[in-house]
């Protein structure tokens, strides 16, 4: 089980047994194991270049620039990009 902020967009990472949701969708959840566990992640994130999305790159700039920042110790990263064909970028790990 995944639980998500009340916006819908982060995960929530510091639950316990004493704050583990009850209910999901609204219908009650039976939560007879609990375990909480960091393992590493390889994360892409993968930026469309092409010339449909030059109105946009500043967002996609941004985002390409924070994206290390969620990268944790022990995972992995690549930045991507992809037009015409397939570039890397930049390599990441922690």
């Amino acid at each position: 089980m995944s639980v998500l902020d009340g916006a819908g967009r982060k995960f929530v990472t510091d639950l316990s047994e004493k704050t583990s949701p009850s209910s999901e969708d609204g219908v009650e959840q039976q939560v007879s194991f609990f375990e909480s566990s960091q393992v590493p992640v390889d994360l892409i994130l993968m930026i469309d270049t092409s010339s449909s999305m030059a109105d946009k790159m500043d967002v996609v700039h941004e985002a390409a620039i924070n994206f290390p920042r969620t990268l944790r110790q022990g995972d992995r990263g690549a930045v991507v990009s992809f037009a015409d064909g397939v570039q890397i970028l930049e390599k990441l790990q922690r």
